[in-house]
């Protein structure tokens, strides 16, 4: 009895054993194991933004804290001051400062409505600069002390009123002083 296989059937053996082999291989890769790997890799996703939104509400907490209790001690000094320099019968009520190194926000603070003499210094840098927003947003105060460090200047600024920020824009060691004209 002789065997003879043809062409064809070579090749149908052929397909069924590599059929056989690729169902049997480890590396099978189905659609449906792709979709649970990029859910598992979002979950995680997920789970990474939450602790960071946990980490960011707690510092805001405390950020919150910080401001409750410099205002509870008086960032201002509440005391009269004659500055001596603002001319005849000007004077500079209440001086609220600020200080630090590098480009920063200040914390947020309270100014009434009326003329401030604002007082500042950079030690160094490239550019000395001073954005003025009230916190809600429906003033933005222009200020001209613009320069390069080392810096000191001085301008007479009026405002709304209300709670302010300052951006300073200063590489170097930095002071602000807020002194309302009385």
């Amino acid at each position: 009895m002789s065997r003879r296989f043809t062409t064809m059937s070579l090749t149908s053996v052929l397909l069924a054993i590599l059929t056989m082999a690729l169902a049997a291989s480890p590396l099978r890769i189905t659609a449906q194991d792709d979709v649970n790997g990029r859910l598992d890799d979002l979950e995680t996703t997920v789970a990474d933004q939450a602790d960071e939104i946990a980490d960011l509400d707690e510092a805001l907490a405390d950020l919150d804290d910080r401001v409750a209790t410099l205002e509870a001690s008086g960032s201002e000094d509440a005391g009269d001051a004659d500055t001596g320099g603002n001319g005849p019968g000007r004077r500079t009520v209440g001086v609220t400062t600020f200080s630090g190194t590098g480009p920063t926000a200040t914390d947020p603070f309270d100014l009434a409505a009326g003329s401030y003499r604002l007082e500042a210094t950079c030690d160094g840098g490239f550019i000395f600069a001073l954005d003025i927003q009230r916190l809600d947003g429906q003033e933005f105060v222009i200020s001209t002390l613009i320069g390069t460090p080392p810096y000191e200047g001085s301008e007479v600024l009026t405002v709304d009123g209300g709670r302010y920020v300052v951006s300073v824009t200063c590489d170097g060691a930095w002071t602000l002083a807020f002194g309302r004209l009385g």
